[in-house]
């Protein structure tokens, strides 16, 4: 499958022979944006302030990751869960972009901030796999170098680290019409927890 990346509203446009377009398809974090504007469970103060400062402002990574499935579990985070515990669900795919932000934004402003870096840095996805996937953004300490493949597999990402995850339902992305909405299953605030159980699905694999 050929794709673009483009944008937090992120288009993927899937060609043949990368010169004509066929869909495109959009990657769609709702306006609230939960699952990036997590909080830490003993401060209540935003996980995103964990990221590095730089002079006034941040920095932070955003690793796309591109889960393959090997079938179509339910889009229910407790099903999900299960079916990547005794199936497995491997990264097959991962992009990786560093934002920066000056000054910080509040939580209200993240989104559209966000948006803004993403805007600028696009595109980051070529081409996107095949099958059936699993989509999952996840914004981190972590600099893009410390997450690039070793012996082909992807690392692990840092739990201490994390600054917010959210994710799609299965889909497969050729047979798409219209947009992919990526978020967090929670109740309420979403914590460092809940960003965890979002990068590993579940299993114990961010260190």
């Amino acid at each position: 499958m050929r794709a673009l990346f483009t944008a937090s509203l992120i288009s993927i446009w899937l060609c043949v022979g990368c010169s004509e377009r066929v869909n495109e398809v959009q990657l769609f974090i709702p306006e609230s944006g939960a699952g990036l504007a997590c909080v830490d469970s003993t401060t209540g103060s935003l996980l995103i302030e964990r990221a590095p400062r730089v002079g006034d402002g941040a920095e932070m990574s955003l690793v796309l990751d591109y889960l393959g499935l090997d079938g179509v579990p339910s889009c229910r985070a407790s099903q999900l869960i299960e079916w990547c515990n005794t199936q497995g669900c491997p990264v097959v795919q991962r992009e990786c972009v560093r934002l920066r932000f000056s000054p910080v934004p509040e939580s209200s402003q993240l989104r559209r901030a966000i948006d803004a870096e993403l805007n600028r840095v696009s595109p980051l996805t070529r081409d996107a796999p095949d099958g059936v996937v699993l989509v999952r953004a996840v914004t981190t300490a972590q600099a893009c170098a410390e997450l690039e493949p070793i012996g082909g597999r992807f690392p692990p990402l840092h739990c201490a680290s994390l600054l917010g995850c959210v994710y799609s339902c299965p889909v497969q992305l050729d047979e798409v019409r219209g947009q992919v909405e990526l978020e967090l299953d929670t109740f309420g605030l979403c914590n460092e927890r809940d960003v965890a159980v979002c990068s590993g699905l579940g299993r114990d694999v961010c260190l």
